[in-house]
This record gives structure tokens, C-alpha cells and sequence, in this order.
């Protein structure tokens, strides 16, 4: 069972952590310094819950501490799924912060859970397999998030390409700014560039949005 739970928990756990620097960087616009420091949030709610959450841990119901630390990572999930490419940096740092709460809150739980019925004199091998379970669970959640993320990017680009004519009432009726006219070279690139990032965006969308759903279930 402890196999299996750390397996779930090292597949969600470090999907957004991975997601999170690219789209901040590639489409909000964020410094990888400033990247840096914001990521620095979900550390700090690692720090605390740890902090909190350790001394009580022995008294504490396993069970009922592991669904309280998944459902801290749906909620920063979901509130990962509304970001715009406009996304500020306090919306991104409560997520981070509450992922980072989740982490704390849910590993000890799990390891609690797997050690405690096993006998001292498989220590060793149960330690190994334990954290060879995280990273295989780890490898195969990043494998899945990744390919649903680049045919999400696909899809939602070949979607929103189709909404554009050069036949549209609007064009003709001077409703469009010449800069996003896609019958001008310079109005033809702003257009397929803004595409790509709105394609971009509602994908990274989704992938927050199937970690909260898959979270929960």
C-alpha cells in the first residue's frame, strides 16, 4: 500500500513544479530570477507544515492527514487551471505555497504508513523500493503531463487558427486595429504569435485542471 500511495504522490507532486518556471517564463513573461524567487513560496509552505505537522504526526490519523494534503494540492491546482498569460505574482505564489503545504502534510503520512507494519529486518530493502516507487511515479506523471500538454498546444492552435479569415464582417467593417489585421505581414505575425500563446496558455489550463481532477479522484 505504501508503494502504491508514494507512486500516486511522486506522479501529482512535482507535475506543477515543473509546468509552473515554463509557463511563467515562455508566456507571462517572468525573469528566471524572478522565477526563482517565487518558486521560493512553495519551499516556505514545505518549511512550515513540516515544521507543524512533525511533532503531531505520531497522533495524527494517517488516512485523514494524506486526504487533507491531496486536497491542498487539487485546490493549488485549480487555482493554477484560472491563470491568464496576465497571471500575477501573488496568485502564483498562494498556489505554490499551498503545493508546498501539501507536500509536507502528505509525505509523512505515506511514510508512516509504509514503514510502520514493516519488520526491522527489511528496513533497508523497503527504503530502497520506497523511494524507487517515488521516482518511477515521478518519471511516469511527468512522461503523461508533458505529452498531454504539446497535443493540448496542437490542438487548441489548430482550434483557434480555424476562427481566423481574412473574410471576416469585422475586417471589413475597420473593427480590427491594423496591428492584428492578419491581411498585413506585420498584422499576420502579431496574430500567429498571440495564437500561439493563447494555444499555449488554455493547455497549461487543462494540465492544472486534469492534476486537480485526478487528485481528487
Amino acid at each position: 500500500v505504501g508503494c502504491i500511495l508514494v507512486f500516486i504522490f511522486g506522479a501529482l507532486n512535482f507535475l506543477q513544479l515543473f509546468l509552473v518556471p515554463v509557463l511563467l517564463q515562455s508566456l507571462a513573461g517572468y525573469t528566471i530570477t524572478r522565477v526563482g524567487s517565487i518558486l521560493g513560496w512553495r519551499a516556505a509552505g514545505l518549511v512550515v507544515s513540516t515544521l507543524i505537522f512533525s511533532p503531531i504526526a505520531d497522533r495524527a490519523e494517517p488516512r485523514t492527514t494524506f486526504v487533507g494534503g491531496f486536497f491542498c494540492m487539487a485546490v493549488s491546482a485549480w487555482g493554477m487551471s484560472l491563470w491568464t498569460v496576465d497571471v500575477r505574482a501573488m496568485d502564483v505564489a498562494w498556489t505554490l505555497f499551498l503545493q508546498g503545504v501539501c507536500s509536507g502534510v502528505a509525505y509523512i503520512p505515506i511514510t508512516v504508513m509504509a514503514f510502520s507494519t514493516l519488520p526491522s529486518r527489511l528496513k533497508n530493502e523497503g527504503t530502497a523500493l520506497f523511494y524507487l516507487m517515488s521516482a518511477l511515479g515521478t518519471a511516469t506523471g511527468t512522461a503523461v503531463i508533458y505529452n498531454v500538454l504539446s497535443h493540448g498546444i496542437k490542438t487548441n492552435q489548430d482550434a483557434l487558427s480555424g476562427q481566423i479569415s481574412s473574410y471576416a464582417s469585422a475586417l471589413h467593417q475597420g473593427l480590427v486595429p491594423p496591428l492584428f489585421d492578419p491581411r498585413r505581414l506585420e498584422g499576420l505575425v502579431t496574430v500567429s504569435t498571440e495564437i500561439a500563446r493563447q494555444s499555449a496558455m488554455i493547455a497549461y489550463n487543462n494540465c492544472f485542471y486534469l492534476i486537480a481532477i485526478v487528485t481528487l479522484a
